[in-house]
């Protein structure tokens, strides 16, 4: 909040140029992210899976994939769903097939729980859907990128780049 630093005007100059545009959004408590993997059919059905938990770092920066039921309220499972839908039509009213994935969040301003149901489209296999093929061959339900929980199946070891992967 505020005025920005000369090293952060130094870098949003840079962003502009690189990008020519730029998305500014307040910042919002987050309580649960989640997101819908789905897929348009040639014949432009559309499938969606059930809503999947989203694992992320205190900045929202994604850290994995859980795909226990995530902590939804009814009406925003129900809003979801519709959404989903309609992004679905929308992407094969335009000639689209094959997988997507929406991205949303509940969060909290002063009191009151919100909802946005829609933070992104992903039109292509995300995480979710990696997620999704581990589970169905091994039962996990988690797919993370940090610290390994406890137990956890390492994929790619840590190393000086720091990237590891793993299942739980």
């Amino acid at each position: 909040t505020g005025t920005p630093t000369a090293e952060q005007r130094t870098r949003l100059e840079r962003l502009l140029a690189r990008f020519g545009s730029l998305v500014a959004e307040p910042w919002c408590d987050r309580l649960v992210d989640v997101g819908v993997c789905a897929t348009v059919a040639a014949d432009g059905l559309i499938s969606a899976q059930a809503a999947h938990g989203l694992l992320t770092d205190r900045r929202g920066g994604f850290l994995g994939i859980d795909l226990t039921p995530p902590a939804l309220e009814r009406a925003e499972r129900d809003q979801l769903v519709i959404l989903v839908g309609a992004a679905g039509a929308a992407l094969a009213a335009r000639g689209y097939v094959g997988p997507f994935t929406v991205d949303a969040f509940a969060y909290q301003e002063d009191a009151t729980r919100r909802f946005q149901p829609l933070c992104e489209i992903n039109a292509r296999f995300s995480f979710g859907w990696i997620a999704r093929a581990f589970a169905a061959r091994t039962g996990i339900t988690r797919l993370g990128f940090a610290a390994p929980p406890p137990g956890a199946t390492i994929l790619i070891q840590p190393a000086d780049d720091h990237v590891t992967a793993w299942i739980a």
